[in-house]
């Protein structure tokens, strides 16, 4: 009983943050850079993974995050690989 109250008390008072809107919003904007940055280094090494553009999607953007927020999630629209035909499946 003690290790179940013990953990608890640091589920509850340690591993949770406490965040302002400015926070969040530093925190989102830092991981959008980050993830932009991974896209141009994929880019980089290969034309065909160009991203023109990040959509921002999830529980964060959709409102429906009931917690701080602790992840961010973005999908990378590919051009090149969204053209009809250019994929195919092997079977």
């Amino acid at each position: 009983m003690v290790l179940r109250r013990y953990l608890t008390d640091l589920d509850s008072n340690c591993t949770k943050f406490k965040a302002n809107d400015r926070e969040v919003a530093d925190m989102e904007n830092a991981t959008e850079a980050i993830f932009w940055r991974i896209l141009e280094q994929v880019n980089e090494l290969d034309s065909r993974f160009k991203t023109v553009r990040v959509l921002k999607t999830g529980s964060f953007y959709e409102g429906t995050k009931i917690s701080q927020p602790d992840e961010f999630d973005f999908m990378a629209v590919n051009e090149e690989l969204s053209r009809p035909g250019i994929c195919q499946a092997v079977v």
